[in-house]
């Protein structure tokens, strides 16, 4: 079954939009001829492609609502799926009704959407065979949103250094392009400071070359930019990163908060223990941390303890290690992996002051030495009278 995004006129005359499900494109013709519409334009939609990633954890969030207030889950969806008619989600709700209506279970339903996990699939799946899919909906909606909340404190903490190098460079630009040239003249056939010379013959080369040094200032940016999109080269990008002392220790808590969550999440789901590691290790984005996960799962197949095995890890806090084996004796694994989150959120919170704490003065330092450098440049050879006769 696929659905059809069209606009036509209604018996009235009055443009409409809309999407219709149908086996092909005559099909649909057919169905909205029936209604006595002319259409205007009929194509087919991607449902895969139809709701963007950062919708998960509102549709995960209303649909609990929804089944806990009382509905099924077939009501559930169609009640969404009119809320949000005319929008970019509304694609998934219609391919999640086909397919339950066809007697598909909502787990299998999601496999075809490529914005659902493996992991939020699987606790699904588990949600279906224990019969609590509101409980495991509120699990995921509290996992997305702590995700959330990771994501938004980190670009909060980068977004005041952002603005104030934006600032620095725009003031670096003014004073290069605007104020010497400017003042330029005067220092015309005069014995300058080298601290002058040096800002004019900077300006000077600025304004000649403009264009090129645009060019080459998009350029990098693009090339970084592309970095991030293949494999190779932001495998790269993430080592050079993770060769910083604080972006290393940052970095490796937010793993840990990541699969602690995620494994806790599953655990208290139902999941057994080594298909929780397998599938928490793949919400992993530190190749390090995610060698030393698979090592451990490895051994776990084997008969050890996850614990000890994580304890002759030269990444992994012996914190960590000790928390688990703990959990191991008390058969409380889920409730520890929760706590071992909790404790390392706040540990990421206070790094990412500390951060703040340093860029904000050291980038104010540096703003103040450029302009204060230019402007002396500038006004020592106003001070020597000599320079002048």
């Amino acid at each position: 079954m696929a659905f059809y995004k069209y606009e036509a006129l209604s018996p009235l005359g009055k443009k409409i939009r809309g999407v219709i499900d149908a086996e092909s494109t005559d099909q649909a013709t057919e169905k909205l001829n029936s209604q006595k519409i002319l259409i205007l334009q009929l194509k087919e939609l991607h449902k895969k492609s139809a709701i963007p990633k950062t919708a998960v954890l509102l549709f995960t969030r209303e649909l609990a609502r929804l089944i806990n207030a009382g509905l099924a889950l077939y009501e559930a969806l169609q009640t969404m799926e009119e809320k949000y008619r005319g929008t970019k989600t509304h694609p998934l709700f219609l391919a999640l009704l086909d397919r339950i209506k066809r007697g598909d279970k909502l787990s299998k339903a999601l496999v075809d959407q490529s914005i659902f996990s493996p992991l939020y699939i699987s606790m699904i799946a588990n949600a279906e065979k224990t019969g609590d899919l509101v409980a495991s909906l509120e699990e995921l909606t509290i996992l997305l949103s702590r995700q959330d909340k990771l994501k938004k404190e980190i670009v909060s903490a980068l977004i005041y250094p952002a603005i104030l190098s934006g600032f620095c460079l725009f003031v670096l630009l003014s004073l290069l392009y605007y104020v010497v040239p400017s003042l330029s003249d005067l220092f015309q056939g005069k014995n300058l400071h080298p601290m002058t010379t040096f800002v004019l013959s900077l300006s000077n080369f600025a304004i000649k070359y403009q264009f090129p040094l645009f060019i080459s200032f998009l350029g990098t940016g693009l090339a970084i930019s592309l970095c991030f999109i293949f494999e190779k080269s932001k495998k790269i990008i993430v080592q050079l990163l993770l060769s910083l002392p604080m972006i290393k220790t940052l970095f490796l808590n937010l793993s840990i908060i990541r699969f602690s969550r995620a494994l806790g999440s599953l655990l208290k789901g139902g999941v057994p223990f080594i298909q929780g590691v397998k599938l928490s290790k793949e919400v992993l984005t530190h190749p390090k941390f995610y060698r030393e996960i698979k090592e451990a799962e490895e051994g776990v197949l084997e008969g050890k303890k996850f614990s000890k095995l994580l304890s002759t890890s030269t990444l992994i806090p012996s914190l960590f290690s000790r928390l688990i084996a703990i959990a191991e004796e008390s058969g409380k694994l889920d409730a520890m992996f929760f706590q071992i989150a909790i404790m390392y959120e706040e540990e990421v919170e206070k790094t990412l002051t500390r951060i703040t704490s340093i860029l904000q003065p050291l980038l104010l330092i540096v703003l103040g030495l450029v302009v204060g450098f230019v402007l002396l440049s500038v006004l020592l050879p106003l001070t020597d009278v000599n320079s002048f006769m």
